[in-house]
């Protein structure tokens, strides 16, 4: 067992680098010798971070960055100590009642895992059924110099999270409120205290108390993974381009009635979808805006297409793209939300032209639908609202 992080970071830099599609395209390109060569490049480039939802797969309710982080404990897991195997399912089950995720109070997950804004607990002062923890840290993570408080989507005391803190996405930095640090700290947590085959429901459900000691909490944690392990990992493959264009979101999640829905003020058109679904670009261009979670569209992309149109993208619980990137139609922009002006998670896909005019998307998702790459130059300025 090594409680060395910046060792473990080390050997998790070789694991997700190793994870990385550019790696395995490069080694197969251009042969070992070469692919040594590339990956020391990417080292500099990429540095040791997760692949952030490159793994292309998803569950319905966990935000894709929140997955990924599951996903990358679950393979950094053996190098904790011996015989430390985490399933991301045990992690999700804990994730769920910790905080929904990373979703406590609004919160939501930027594409690097940073939970905005923090997710902090009541203060362990003995009242309100809590335990009597004074200060440990200063209040250096829980903002509270009196009482110690419960800190990230994993709700790590300040004192715990000094001895079982982690840094998951190798950036040099053990956050708690960052959910790829607190996913890897979950399993350290549960290997370090109450090592042990977390398949035999008796060891996991010890392990789990020693995590909270709430025989109700572990009862609730372990119904959420029966619930996940019950569940395949769904392919989140982009869209099919049509010519130029792509549709949002993968096809299976579409119908006619969808796509003919109107916008309830102006010419735009909005998707119901659960937390964390992948978006896709509709088409081309540069990224020139990604708007924050507090404004009107909350978390979103806009891009300046490549037709001279301006696509915008709204309320997302994460987002994939920088200011100044460049993406093409089906590549991944953004996973869906309820941040800025939302009453439930959805897509707000906005299209405007050079004027400034809100066009309607309505006939050209249609179009796209149906296999037919139509430009917004066919898109009225009226007729898609009620």
């Amino acid at each position: 067992m090594s409680g060395d992080g910046r060792a473990l970071a080390a050997r998790a830099g070789r694991v997700l680098i190793m994870r990385h599609p550019a790696v395995l395209a490069i080694a197969a390109l251009l042969g070992l010798a070469a692919g040594l060569i590339g990956l020391l490049v990417l080292v500099v480039t990429l540095g040791v971070a997760p692949a952030r939802g490159d793994h292309g797969l998803a569950v319905e309710g966990i935000p894709a960055v929140v997955l990924d982080a599951y996903l990358n404990a679950e393979t950094l897991s053996p190098h904790l100590g011996e015989g430390c195997a985490v399933r991301w399912q045990i992690l999700a089950g804990i994730g769920k009642v910790e905080s929904g995720h990373a979703s406590h109070g609004g919160a939501t997950v930027l594409a690097d895992g940073t939970v905005d804004p923090p997710i902090i607990g009541i203060a362990l002062d003995g009242t309100r059924g809590t335990a009597r923890i004074p200060d440990t840290d200063g209040g250096r993570w829980d903002g509270d110099a009196v009482w110690d408080r419960a800190v990230g989507p994993m709700q790590f005391i300040p004192s715990s999270w000094e001895r079982f803190g982690q840094d998951g996405n190798a950036d040099g930095a053990r956050d708690p409120n960052n959910i790829y640090d607190a996913a890897l700290a979950a399993a350290a947590h549960l290997c370090w205290t109450r090592p042990g085959d977390y398949t035999d429901r008796q060891q996991l459900s010890q392990a789990l108390l020693a995590y909270n000691r709430s025989s109700a909490y572990v009862r609730s944690v372990l119904s959420w993974i029966d619930q996940y392990d019950h569940l395949d990992l769904a392919s989140a493959e982009a869209p099919v381009a049509i010519g130029s264009y792509a549709l949002p979101v993968h096809r299976d999640l579409l119908t006619l009635p969808l796509l003919r829905r109107p916008h309830h003020t102006y010419p735009a058109w909005d998707l119901g979808l659960a937390e964390g679904t992948p978006v896709y670009a509709v088409h081309g261009g540069v990224v020139v805006s990604v708007p924050a979670r507090n404004s009107r569209c909350g978390l979103g992309a806009v891009v300046d297409g490549d037709d001279g149109y301006r696509y915008i993208y709204c309320h997302a619980s994460g987002v994939a793209v920088a200011h100044g990137d460049r993406v093409a139609a089906g590549d991944l922009l953004l996973w869906s939300g309820n941040t800025g002006n939302s009453t439930g998670p959805h897509l707000h896909l906005g299209i405007r032209d050079a004027a400034g005019r809100n066009l309607c998307p309505q006939d050209l998702l249609v179009a796209w639908y149906e296999g037919i790459p139509l430009s917004p130059d066919a898109a009225p300025t009226r007729g898609c609202t009620h």
